[in-house]
């Protein structure tokens, strides 16, 4: 089962929506790419509903979205994939924990640029209490962050399947 299957069984099971004209996965997925990062303009944009919907269903969902907690993390992995939703390209970029398996900071965006690379790795900066050791792929988007954020890292090529594909395969 797919995470965000889950994910909208958990909204399913603990809101009523009033009205049921759009479907409930597609709230969850405007709520997820709001929480993540795109702006409302551009959610609408992709998935075609309103900036005030998207803006209301945020603030219903949004609620249960989980929230990493603030705690010692020794290794931490950075990596991004490219989804093609409603027609768009959209990047989801995200960081995990390697040893709890938790992710603890996603951002979606429509462009690959160093300055997203950069808000992810500080969205996973602001929950750990230490300074952990970061694993990021050799694409030229990473090349000088870590760098310039004085971080302990890795550089890694990447494997047969990129590891966001992996992570949100299973539940």
């Amino acid at each position: 089962m797919y995470l965000f299957d889950v994910l909208v069984g958990c909204v399913k099971s603990v809101y009523q929506f009033s009205r049921e004209r759009v479907p409930l996965r597609v709230k969850v997925l405007a709520t997820i790419l709001y929480y993540s990062g795109l702006s409302l303009r551009d959610v609408e944009s992709v998935i075609g509903y309103s900036r005030e919907s998207v803006r209301k269903w945020f603030r219903i969902i949004g609620s249960i979205l989980p929230k990493p907690e603030l705690r010692e993390r020794k290794l931490i992995a950075v990596d991004e994939t490219k989804v093609k939703l409603c027609g768009r390209v959209i990047y989801v970029w995200a960081a995990r924990d390697l040893e709890s398996g938790e992710i603890v900071a996603v951002r979606a965006t429509l462009r690959k640029r160093s300055q997203d690379a950069l808000l992810v790795i500080k969205d996973a900066l602001a929950v750990p209490t230490n300074r952990p050791h970061f694993i990021i792929d050799k694409g030229p988007w990473y090349s000088e962050i870590p760098k310039k954020l004085g971080l302990s890292f890795e550089e890694k090529s990447r494997g047969p399947r990129n590891m966001i594909e992996s992570w949100f395969r299973k539940a």
